[in-house]
This record gives C-alpha cells, sequence and structure tokens, in this order.
C-alpha cells in the first residue's frame, strides 16, 4: 500500500519541480490534488499500520 502511495509523489515532484526553475503557477485545482494525495498517501500508511496483517 506505501508503494503505490509513493508512486503518486511523482506528479508532486514533477509539479513543483515546474515551479522552482521554470516560474510556473500552480493553480488552486494543482494544489487541491496535491493535497489529496498526501492526504490519501497518510491515510493508507495509518490504515494500514492498525490493521494486523493478514486479516481482510
Amino acid at each position: 500500500m506505501a508503494a503505490a502511495s509513493l508512486a503518486y509523489t511523482t506528479v508532486i515532484f514533477s509539479s513543483l519541480f515546474g515551479l522552482w526553475p521554470w516560474g510556473e503557477s500552480l493553480p488552486w485545482p494543482t494544489w487541491l490534488g496535491i493535497a489529496l494525495i498526501v492526504a490519501g498517501g497518510v491515510a493508507a500508511t495509518r490504515v494500514s499500520r492498525v490493521a494486523p496483517a493478514g486479516t481482510d
């Protein structure tokens, strides 16, 4: 689960990388998407740590 969450961080890093060298500005939907990706990763990590392994 954590690996899948980390895979989406490429979207975050590529968006933020556009800010620094090229001075792009990100619209609010992009910031909302970044927040959702981070929140989903945190939630998935917390849920997977709470549930014991091998249970469905």
